[in-house]
């Protein structure tokens, strides 16, 4: 008997290439070449400011709430305005996930960055949550932040989606990013 393992499905809802920026290496003008994605159409215009909205005009592409920008290599390039779907990906392919989860408030060193706290006895009053020394070169994480690589299971062209191993506990209408993770081999 197989165990029972928890997916998540994931949407590609409105997602388009917005603008290419090649390296200098590559004869282009900026410091590398990536591409710059949006995702999820802005709605009301009145939020959007004017040198967002010229820099959406210029590309000939409609607003977006979330824009990112992803490192590519020379022969990854897309045309602006090329909307991107699930058909990108494909089954056992690793992809590196980075989004908020469920929103935690405000939050002691303890949990936000897995502090250890001081000692319960000899000579501590008050301070057994506290900081105490901060420890440099750590991997500190805002509360919330989440990043994982995981496998792609199962994708469903026809609805723009994808369905990977581990679940994750997104807040409602969140935006993750993926991103293909290089030099891992293939799953499944």
């Amino acid at each position: 008997m197989e165990k029972e393992k928890p997916v998540t499905m994931v949407e590609i809802k409105e997602c388009q290439v917005i603008q290419t920026r090649i390296s200098r290496v590559h004869g282009g003008r900026d410091h590398k070449t990536e591409l710059q994605i949006g995702a999820v159409e802005e709605t009301q215009l009145y939020t959007v400011r004017k040198t967002q909205y010229g820099h959406f005009k210029k590309f000939g592409s409609n607003p977006k709430k979330k824009v990112r920008s992803f490192s590519v290599t020379q022969n990854g390039l897309l045309h602006p305005g090329t909307p991107l779907y699930a058909a990108h990906f494909h089954p056992g392919q690793y992809v590196k996930t980075q989004g908020v989860t469920i929103d935690r408030g405000f939050q002691g060193v303890m949990k936000r960055w897995k502090m250890k706290g001081q000692p319960a006895t000899h000579g501590v009053s008050k301070t057994h949550r506290k900081m105490g020394a901060t420890g440099g070169g750590q991997d500190q994480e805002e509360s919330g932040l989440e990043k994982r690589c995981l496998v792609i299971w199962e994708i469903r062209i026809a609805q723009n989606l994808l369905s990977r191993f581990f679940a994750l506990t997104p807040s409602i209408m969140s935006c993750i990013s993926l991103v293909i993770a290089q030099g891992r081999q293939e799953a499944l």
